[in-house]
């Protein structure tokens, strides 16, 4: 989320953005990409945890990036068909730093881009869920003379929800977002530009 005047200008609102600013509710949970599947084909990654299946193994994981590794060299793969090498990536919920953690079977695990491999980190040791929306295409907000900037693929707390009206007394469905950092604002609903998902996040119980 990302804060700007009217006039384009951050340094007007300094003292505005400051009063934005709160502390993380519960610091232990963190976002994880939960994996599933059976084999290398069926791998997938998810936000929320399945009440319908059984984690991936780790070493499925293990398995497919062997794979890729020789795709890499031949520039082809499994059927003979070129590659798209931005394709070949390890599993991870995001690029973001204390977002590449992954759960498997075996526990939670985090890519260690030194060494090129999946090292095993903790358990998981309690899961808490969360409804969030996410932003599907980059949307204004206003609030005065202060316009948050929805930025595209950006993940907010959906805190609640309330009826309001416009002008013309229309109603408006009200979400009311937040970030972690951040107190919540109120945008208004609009399925073409946000999607409503739930979210399970982690405590881990770190290895020694």
């Amino acid at each position: 989320m990302k804060i700007a005047s009217e006039k384009g200008s951050l340094k007007d609102l300094k003292k505005l953005a400051l009063y934005l600013h709160r502390e993380i509710e519960d610091p232990e949970l963190i976002p994880v990409l939960f994996m599933y599947g059976e084999n290398v084909d069926d791998l997938r990654g998810s936000r929320s945890i399945s009440d319908s299946e059984e984690f991936a193994s780790i070493e499925t994981l293990r398995k497919q990036y062997m794979e890729q590794k020789s795709m890499l060299k031949s520039g082809l793969n499994r059927y003979g068909s070129k590659i798209d090498f931005s394709d070949i990536s390890p599993w991870m919920l995001s690029n973001k730093e204390a977002e590449g953690l992954i759960v498997c079977k075996e526990g939670v695990f985090e890519w260690n881009w030194e060494r090129e491999k999946y090292e095993f980190i903790g358990k998981i040791r309690r899961t808490d869920r969360h409804k969030t929306v996410t932003i599907l295409k980059e949307s204004k907000v206003n609030f005065g003379r202060v316009i948050h900037l929805l930025d595209q693929n950006d993940i907010y707390f959906l805190d609640g929800e309330y009826v309001a009206y416009d002008v013309e007394m229309k109603p408006v469905v009200m979400l009311v977002l937040h970030q972690h950092g951040y107190v919540p604002i109120a945008v208004p609903y609009d399925n073409q530009v946000m999607v409503i998902n739930n979210q399970d996040f982690v405590a881990i119980s770190y290895i020694k």
